[in-house]
């Protein structure tokens, strides 16, 4: 057996969990468990009067299965599940508005991270993947073989593109779907 596990603590409320554990079951075939954790605050705050901003983090799991059938010969299964919540460019302090917007929506030069947005910009999206592959190695040639679905949902997504609480012009698509397959 095999493992580590790592805990962090960091300026603005910074937490970080990550953990891995490698667990054989026969000499022929093993395990991979991991899993982590990433929280901190925002890094913009919204007026409390107008609302609030998403929650910064992300969070995840994953697990693998390796046979070594034969020595030049073996298979591996994984599947991984992952969640994302931000505001990375999703909000943002209106510093520098642009000129044709500049006559209706004030302009914040403080650059003080607090925000004034009529909506709460950001994003939050979960994510699948499930694949497989093998790998056959020949005297002469390594030959492998991959395949894999891939899932991902983003259940909210929200940006105040004038940046202010003026109800003037945001975008909010609703629930944003992605599937990739590979083989």
């Amino acid at each position: 057996y095999e493992g580590d596990f790592t805990v962090g603590f960091g300026s603005e409320g910074k937490f970080e969990a990550l953990g891995f554990m490698n667990i054989p079951i026969t000499d022929d075939l093993a395990a991979t468990i991991s899993g982590y954790n990433h929280t901190r605050d925002t890094y913009l705050q919204n007026d409390p009067e107008v609302g609030p901003t998403v929650d910064t983090y992300s969070r995840g799991a994953r697990t693998k299965i390796k046979w070594h059938m034969r020595d030049d010969l073996s298979f591996n299964v994984a599947g991984l599940y992952g969640e994302t919540s931000d505001n990375a460019s999703m909000a943002k302090e209106n510093i520098r508005v642009a000129a044709y917007l500049a006559a209706i929506i004030p302009e914040d030069p403080k650059a003080d991270r607090n925000i004034r947005e009529n909506v709460i910009g950001g994003i939050v999206q979960y994510n699948w993947l499930f694949s497989g592959g093998w790998d056959w190695r020949l005297p002469w040639i390594q030959i492998k073989g991959i395949a894999s679905d891939q899932k991902v949902f983003a259940t909210y997504a929200n940006y105040d593109y004038d940046g202010s609480t003026t109800p003037f012009v945001s975008f909010r698509p609703i629930d944003q779907f992605g599937r990739q397959k590979t083989g």
